[in-house]
C-alpha cells in the first residue's frame, strides 16, 4: 500500500438501534471492491434507526470513527514509507433505513400542444416540480423528503420506458417519493458534526443493497428485499429494475430477544438461544439443554423456546404479508431475499416460504463469502460499495512541522528586520530632543557625534 492512492478510500457508517457499524474500503486498479476494516460500537441515543439523543449518538459515532482511524493507521503504518502522520475523515457516507421510512406515490402531469416532442428539459422540469412539492408537502404529516425515484412515464394513456423524443399531447410522470421521520436527516448531520465530521452523504440502504445483493433477473422480474434488523424490518419492492415501494416496520429480531427474557434470562443469553434454536419447532426433534443463568443452572426445552420464536415470527410475517398485499397491487413477485442480522435465524428461509408462499433465499453482498457476517453487514458493505471515495485525509506531520518551522523562521526574520528601524527612530528622536533642550542627563564627556550614530 506504499503507493496506494488514499483518495480512493471511502468511509461508510450504518446507524442501527443496537449497533453503529463503520467500514473503510476502496476499489483497486482491477475494479475489485476491497474492505480494509470494519468496526462496531454499541448504540446510544438511537431508536428504530432514528437519532433521538444527538449528544449520546454523537459520542458513539466519535468512538466508532476513532476506532476506524486507529485501525487504518496501523495498516498504513506497516506498509507506508511515512514515519509520522495522522488520519482524518473528511467525508462519511451514511446508510439510513429508520422506522416509518416509506414510499409515497406522486403524479406530475402536463397538457401539451398536439404532437409535442418530449424533451429532456421537460422531464427535468417535472422532476423539479415534484421535488419542490415533496420538500414541503409532507411536513404536515411530520415527514421529511429524502429522495425521489421516477416510476412510470405515461404518454397519451400508454406507458413508455424511454419518453424522450416521443410525441404526445398529455404526459404524466409517476414518482415514488421516499419520506422519513421528521428531522431524521437533520439529526444525523448534527450528530456527525459534533463527532468532528461535517461532510455527510446520506444514502438509502435499500437502494444501495439492490445493486450488490439482488440479481439482474430478480430486479427485472419482481423481488422483495427484506432487511431483517434488530429493531426494524425494511421491505423494499423492485420490479423492472426500479424500486416500486419501501416500507420500514418498527419491529425486529430484538423483539424475539425480549420475549425470551421473560423466561428469566439475560439479553445476552437470550440472543445466544435465539440463534441456536429455530422458528419452526417441527423441523427438528425436541431436546432439553442446560444453561447457566445468573449463576444458576437451568434446564430448557427446545420446543418451548422454538415455539416462542415461532409465535413472534408469525406476527412479523403477518405484517409483511399486509405490506406486500397493499404495495404489490397486481405486480408480480417471484422472489424474496433476506438480509440483516435477523436473517441468520435457523430455518427462517423455510418459514418465509411456508407463510408467504413465495420462493425465498438468503442474500449476501456480491463478491463476499456467503456467511452470517455478509448478511449482518449487508447494509454497511453496500453503502461502502456505492461511496464515492475521498473520505480519508492523510497528513505527513514531518512535512507539516518543517513547513511550520520554516514559516516561523521567516516570521522571526521579518520581525528582526523591522526591529532596528523601530529602535533607531526612537533613539534618534531622543538624541535630537537632548541636543535641542540641553537636558541634565547628557554626559558632558561624550562626543555629540556618538549620539547620532
Amino acid at each position: 500500500m506504499a503507493d496506494f492512492d488514499y483518495g480512493k478510500l471511502s468511509v461508510a457508517v450504518d446507524i442501527g438501534s443496537f449497533n453503529v457499524k463503520g467500514a473503510v474500503g476502496y476499489f483497486n486498479e482491477e475494479g475489485v471492491f476491497k474492505c480494509v476494516t470494519i468496526e462496531s460500537v454499541e448504540s446510544s441515543g438511537i431508536s428504530h434507526g432514528y437519532v433521538k439523543n444527538i449528544e449520546a449518538a454523537s459520542g458513539c459515532v466519535k468512538t466508532l470513527l476513532l476506532l476506524l482511524q486507529n485501525r487504518l493507521y496501523s495498516k498504513i503504518k506497516r506498509s507506508s514509507t511515512l514515519a509520522n502522520f495522522k488520519i482524518d475523515f473528511d467525508t462519511v457516507y451514511v446508510s439510513v433505513s429508520g422506522a416509518y421510512t416509506q414510499g409515497v406515490s406522486k403524479v406530475i402531469e402536463r397538457n401539451l400542444p398536439h404532437n409535442t416532442e418530449v424533451t429532456t428539459e421537460l422531464i427535468q422540469e417535472m422532476e423539479r416540480e415534484n421535488t419542490n412539492f415533496a420538500q414541503t408537502g409532507y411536513a404536515k404529516y411530520n415527514k421529511d423528503f429524502l429522495l425521489s425515484i421516477p416510476q412510470r412515464y405515461i404518454l397519451d394513456g400508454f406507458e413508455e420506458e424511454n419518453p424522450v423524443g416521443c410525441l404526445c399531447s398529455h404526459l404524466s410522470v409517476e414518482f415514488q417519493n421516499v419520506i422519513v421521520r421528521e428531522n431524521a436527516v437533520a439529526n444525523i448531520h448534527e450528530c456527525f458534526k459534533r463527532a468532528g465530521c461535517s461532510q455527510v452523504n446520506i444514502m438509502l440502504s435499500a437502494m444501495n443493497m439492490s445493486d450488490v445483493i439482488l440479481t439482474e433477473q430478480e430486479l427485472s422480474d419482481g423481488v422483495a428485499l427484506v432487511d431483517f434488523g434488530g429493531d426494524t424490518i425494511s421491505v423494499s419492492i423492485f420490479q423492472k429494475n426500479t424500486m416500486k415501494y419501501i416500507y420500514v416496520l418498527p419491529k425486529g429480531s430484538e423483539h424475539i430477544t425480549k420475549d425470551l427474557e421473560d423466561l428469566k434470562m439475560s439479553g445476552k443469553d437470550a440472543r445466544k438461544i435465539k440463534h441456536r434454536l429455530c422458528a419452526m419447532p417441527y423441523m427438528e426433534d425436541s431436546f432439553n439443554f442446560n444453561m447457566t443463568v445468573y449463576g444458576e443452572v437451568h434446564t430448557y426445552q427446545s420446543d418451548v423456546i422454538s415455539g416462542i420464536i415461532e409465535q413472534r415470527m408469525n406476527k412479523f410475517l403477518n405484517q409483511i404479508s399486509e405490506v406486500l398485499s397493499v404495495t404489490l397491487a397486481g405486480r408480480q413477485l417471484n422472489q424474496i431475499v433476506l438480509v440483516g442480522g435477523g436473517a441468520n435465524l435457523r430455518f427462517i428461509k423455510e418459514k418465509f416460504e411456508e407463510s408467504l408462499g413465495i420462493a425465498t433465499r438468503l442474500g449476501y453482498v456480491r463478491g463476499k463469502e456467503e456467511c452470517n457476517e455478509a448478511r449482518t453487514y449487508a447494509s454497511l458493505l453496500s453503502a461502502l460499495y456505492h461511496a464515492g471515495g475521498h473520505s480519508v485525509v492523510l497528513t505527513d506531520l514531518d512535512v507539516q512541522e518543517q513547513e511550520t518551522a520554516s514559516s516561523s523562521v521567516e516570521k522571526n526574520e521579518s520581525i528582526e528586520e523591522r526591529k532596528p528601524k523601530k529602535k533607531g527612530f526612537f533613539k534618534k528622536s531622543k538624541q535630537l530632543v537632548e541636543i535641542f533642550t540641553g537636558t541634565l542627563f547628557n554626559d558632558p564627556t561624550s562626543d555629540p557625534q556618538d549620539k547620532l550614530e
